[in-house]
């Protein structure tokens, strides 16, 4: 024997017919526009991300050029600072050439007026060795050497001379080139040439 209960049968269909009403399938014409709506819904999709990768994208572009465009403003300012560094190291190049060449030119001067001190202290000796009855009519001054060409009335006043001028702290040898006989007018003389030799 076989019992139906009945009572829960019509609260099974109840419940089924309340969970029907609740989730209506679509209809014919709902089922034929769910591909243009499924499409729509694609096609959205599809622009809104095509969109908004395009955006990215443009968007790091923009950084990745504002960011070359630091560089390239770094790469400015660099070569700047190169070109004026480059300029500077020209400057100090010219500055130390202009240093070495008035060094050279202070020195020479130095040596030509430790020179010329000398030569005027030598010429005041040769002046104040010179006897009396013996005169000088040319004198030459080279680097090194002092000619001296004269005269004298007495020949003995010759090796005076010479001996006076070996005294000289400035005179370091005098060589007696030449004497000869000769007449200044009527009266005779004795000339000579010599060369002095200057201490160094």
């Amino acid at each position: 024997m076989i019992r139906i209960n009945l009572a829960k049968k019509k609260t099974s269909e109840l419940a089924a017919e309340g969970a029907a009403k609740k989730f209506k399938l679509p209809s014919k014409e709902e089922l034929k526009e769910l591909p243009l709506v499924s499409m729509g819904i694609t096609t959205f999709l599809c622009f809104a991300l095509y969109t908004g990768a395009d955006w990215y994208k443009a968007r790091e572009l923009d950084l990745k050029e504002a960011e070359i465009q630091v560089l390239r403003d770094e790469q400015a300012r660099l070569q700047n600072e190169k070109k004026q560094f480059l300029e500077l190291e020209k400057l100090k190049a010219e500055v130390e050439k202009n240093d070495k060449l008035l060094s050279t030119k202070i020195n020479a001067l130095k040596v030509l007026q430790e020179g010329r001190r000398n030569s005027s202290k030598l010429l005041r000796d040769i002046s104040d060795a010179t006897p009396g009855d013996v005169w000088i009519t040319q004198t030459t001054v080279n680097r090194d050497v002092v000619s001296i060409t004269g005269s004298s009335y007495k020949e003995d006043q010759i090796p005076d001379f010479i001996e006076r001028l070996r005294k000289s702290p400035l005179v370091a040898k005098v060589d007696l080139l030449k004497t000869n006989r000769g007449r200044v007018g009527t009266f005779e003389v004795f000339e000579f040439s010599l060369d002095l030799k200057r201490r160094k």
